[in-house]
Order: structure tokens, then C-alpha cells, then sequence
């Protein structure tokens, strides 16, 4: 009889792990696809590889505003950008290092982008998936794309989750508002040997009344 139990507790314990197996990949499945769809819609709007290099997308970050706004690629109205972000994101291991970049690679006009790119925000250094304990080296602005009259062509606003070979140094950063155009982003990534593994993008444009 306590054989049979036991092999009763072995049979329940493989079915347990076939369940936890099939989960698993299922959820990878399910994170992997919307990471390809973000870098899909970056392709398409030319952020890659204009902007960052090609990257394999292994990381679903979940990127949104306060105000409950998904950054995924639409229009958001510019007055629900003021504040930060919200990200979100599992960590391949709780050990790497992650770092952040917000940018603008129209400014100050998408057809004469002569600051590109204009740096909005960089958080550096984040452990475990936890961005408050990020080293905040440019503070986020928000954003404030240019209008003349009646033009006031939507700007994409990039943000990228870059994983980091070890611990970031305070870059050289002028912070002022005159200061963050003509960042260099893929410079900048390849410099301190940071790859881009996951991310996406909003546009927003000011009102013209």
C-alpha cells in the first residue's frame, strides 16, 4: 500500500513538472512575441537600425505613464508625458546591470533633425528589475517637441533597456535643457559595451491651439 502511494506522490510530481514545463515555455512564447512586436514597430519607424543597431529582443519591458498610457508605439497625448515612466521588466539574472535611455531622435523637426538625438532621460546601474535603485544620470524631461504655426509634426520618443557588462561611471552629461541634443546613442552604447535587449516608443507632438 505504501508503495502504491508513492508511486502515486512520483506520477503527480512528473505531471507537476510537465505543467510547469509547458507554462514556461508558453509564457516565453508569449513575452518573446511581444517583444518582436515592439522591435517589429521600431524597424518600421526606422529607429533601427537609423538610430541603435539591430538587437535580439529577449527582454519584454512594460513601459507606461502614470496616468495608465502603454508606451507601444501610438500617439500619446503630450500633457500624459510630464511625469516619469513606469518600467517594468524581468531581469535575465538579478545580477546584471540595466540601463534605461530615453531620446528623441527628431529634434528639433523630424525632416530637419540637426539635434539628434535630444537625451531625455538615462537611468543607470538598476539591479534586480527595480528601477528605484537606478543612478539617475540625466533626469527625466519631458517632452516639449517644437511647433511653428500650425506645424507641429509628432516626434518619436525611444526608450531602450540596455543590459550593461558591469557597474556605469557618471558619464560627462551637460544636463541643461541646451545640453542633451545631438546625443550619440549607439556611441554611447558601444563605448561602454551596453547592448539594447528590449524597449519601444511613443510619438506626441504639441498642440497647435
Amino acid at each position: 500500500k505504501k508503495k502504491k502511494i508513492l508511486n502515486i506522490q512520483l506520477d503527480l510530481s512528473r505531471m507537476y513538472s510537465r505543467i510547469y514545463f509547458v507554462f514556461s515555455v508558453l509564457l516565453l512564447f508569449i513575452c518573446l512575441s511581444k517583444c518582436q512586436t515592439c522591435y517589429k514597430l521600431m524597424e518600421e519607424n526606422k529607429i533601427v537600425p537609423d538610430i541603435i543597431e539591430p538587437f535580439v529582443p529577449v527582454i519584454n519591458t512594460y513601459i507606461s505613464f502614470p496616468n495608465g498610457f502603454i508606451v507601444n508605439g501610438t500617439e500619446i497625448p503630450i500633457g500624459d508625458t510630464k511625469d516619469q515612466p513606469l518600467v517594468k521588466y524581468q531581469p535575465l539574472s538579478n545580477s546584471t546591470l540595466y540601463s534605461i535611455l530615453m531620446f528623441d531622435p527628431d529634434a528639433p523637426f523630424p525632416d530637419f533633425p540637426t539635434a539628434r538625438s535630444y537625451r531625455h532621460w538615462v537611468a543607470s546601474n538598476i539591479k534586480a528589475g527595480d528601477i528605484s535603485t537606478a543612478n539617475y544620470y540625466t533626469p527625466y524631461l519631458e517632452p516639449g517637441p517644437p511647433k511653428i504655426g500650425t506645424y507641429n509634426p509628432a516626434h518619436r520618443y525611444v526608450l531602450a533597456l540596455a543590459q550593461q557588462d558591469s557597474f556605469l561611471e557618471e558619464p560627462d552629461f551637460d544636463n541643461s535643457p541646451s545640453g542633451r541634443g545631438s546625443f550619440h546613442v549607439q556611441q554611447f552604447l558601444t563605448n561602454n559595451n551596453m547592448i539594447v535587449v528590449g524597449g519601444c516608443f511613443f510619438t506626441t507632438r504639441t498642440p497647435v491651439n
